[in-house]
């Protein structure tokens, strides 16, 4: 696509793009040209303009049609997204539990004594 051709204007929120195509005759040796709306967008994008929707859509612009040289496309610039600040939430977070209080008691072990037998003796 030659960019003769085409003329980008950026109005607040919108994008209008103009096409005016050479007249095709077989002596003067140019080719018939056809463009569409994906064209059309494919070029936008190169240039490096984000377009979401579009508002006014003519047709495909022909050369080799006198009324179809000259086409006019709008298109709704992509609107940038309004970015919110969060805040953090304050959590508190525990780490480590706390130590409880332990108190320790020795138990005093139990002996186990055999009851004194007398020896015996043979007699």
């Amino acid at each position: 696509m030659n960019k003769k051709w085409i003329k980008v204007e950026k109005q607040k929120n919108e994008l209008i793009v103009r096409v005016v195509l050479p007249k095709y005759t077989k002596q003067n040796k140019v080719d018939r040209i056809k463009i569409k709306t994906s064209d059309v967008r494919s070029h936008i994008s190169s240039l490096g303009h984000k377009i979401s929707s579009c508002l006014l859509d003519p047709g495909p612009a022909r050369s080799t049609v006198e009324s179809q040289r000259d086409k006019t496309w709008i298109f709704e610039l992509e609107k940038k997204p309004v970015r919110t600040i969060k805040k953090p939430k304050k959590v508190e977070k525990i780490l480590d539990k706390s130590p409880e209080d332990v108190i320790i008691e020795v138990e005093k072990k139990e002996t186990l004594t055999l009851p004194k037998t007398k020896p015996v003796t043979e007699e």
